[in-house]
């Protein structure tokens, strides 16, 4: 048989209600701290973008980036703003760090006396010859669609939005 108590305003009601109200109550405070602690995550650590590598392409592809580490190293996958686009982000990997050497020649990029092979290499009516060192808080990357810096130069480093740490 169920215990029957008197609550304060008089209302008779049962153990078992007591219990219910109890758990709906720790539900919503532990539903409204996982959602708070999620936005914070959201906005100052990870955050998981939705991007078309190329615009060709008809699927997207996901990309976790750790907003909060800002020490890049070489050949890493960041993710980068556009330059002309405002709302356009583009994954890129870093080829040059600061105070390396960049020689472009043609169909050909070479940082720091080694010449690099790119999987795509670059149009022979492309001519473009120059050579530079990289400021600081500066970086040389590359892109799988067409924007990289052997067209738009270095890019600062207020530019890289983060690190990419997983892709699907």
């Amino acid at each position: 048989m169920q215990k029957v108590t008197r609550n304060l305003k008089g209302y008779y009601q049962t153990k078992s209600k007591d219990k219910r109200r109890k758990f709906f109550n720790l539900f919503i405070v532990s539903f409204l701290f996982s959602f708070l602690l999620s936005m914070i995550i959201n906005l100052y650590f990870f955050r998981i973008y939705k991007l078309k590598v190329l615009p060709e392409e008809s699927t997207h592809h996901y990309y976790i980036v750790n907003l909060f580490n800002k020490n890049f190293k070489l050949y890493e996958e960041i993710l980068i703003n556009h330059p002309y686009e405002e709302k356009v982000k583009l994954p890129a990997k870093i080829l040059g760090m600061p105070n390396d050497i960049i020689k472009v020649q043609n169909d050909k990029i070479e940082i720091n006396s080694k010449i690099l092979f790119l999987r795509n290499p670059l149009p022979l009516i492309f001519e473009k010859k120059e050579s530079f060192i990289i400021k600081e808080n500066e970086y040389y990357v590359i892109s799988e669609n067409s924007i990289d810096s052997f067209e738009i130069g270095t890019i600062r480093k207020e530019e890289i939005i983060g690190k990419i740490i997983y892709k699907f």
